[in-house]
């Protein structure tokens, strides 16, 4: 069984857009978490975890980490979109543990699939 812990990351109302302030990354990021979710369980022994049980939740960046590892996690994804008032910065970020450079792989996958 494969065990994935998806952190959307900040608070509901978090870093606010600068191009637009309806958009709250906090918000859309746990939007993005729970359809993320649903399409990773559609892969058979797949386990899919969310840091924030609801929208509203805003857990330390600690407590998100040592969920992940309380549970066991294989891959922590820790979901961001970074908003920049300049429209010219765009890509894709990624970061993994020196501790599991296999992790390199998986992540330079996702990160082109992801920018594609």
């Amino acid at each position: 069984m494969l065990k994935i812990v998806l952190d959307p990351g900040h608070g509901k109302t978090t870093n606010r857009s600068p191009l637009d302030s309806s958009f709250a990354e906090g918000e859309n990021n746990y939007l993005f978490a729970l359809a993320l979710k649903e399409a990773l369980l559609e892969y058979e022994d797949t386990e899919v975890i969310l840091t924030r049980k609801t929208v509203d939740e805003d857990p330390s960046l600690a407590a998100r980490g040592e969920m992940a590892v309380n549970v066991g996690a294989d891959v922590f994804l820790s979901l961001h979109t970074n908003a920049s008032s300049n429209p010219s910065v765009y890509g894709v970020e990624g970061y993994y543990s020196v501790k599991t450079p296999v992790a390199y792989k998986l992540l330079a996958g996702l990160c082109n699939t992801v920018s594609e």
